[in-house]
């Protein structure tokens, strides 16, 4: 089994997705065009994995998207300061 990679669409990074070759492919896109959710169809990957195939984003980017505030954001939100 050779498994595919997904290319991300923020970094371009190619990420190598376990336990997915060309025949799984084929089953993930027609079961998304039927509406079927990506965790019926590959419940065995992991979220990160499963949402390359939503998204298209890689689990970095996604992490640097999404990341909790760091402490300095907070302590800034909490001073009850605004940008001007």
């Amino acid at each position: 089994m050779q498994n595919i990679k997904v290319t991300c669409t923020c970094c371009r990074q190619s990420v190598e997705i376990p336990g997915v070759d060309a025949d799984k492919l084929t089953a993930i896109q027609a079961g998304r065009a039927m509406g079927v959710s990506i965790q019926e169809i590959v419940p065995e990957l992991s979220p990160d994995y499963r949402e390359m195939f939503i998204s298209g984003i890689c689990p970095t980017c996604w992490d640097n998207m999404f990341a909790p505030p760091s402490m300095e954001e907070e302590s800034f939100e909490d001073s009850g300061m605004e940008l001007a």
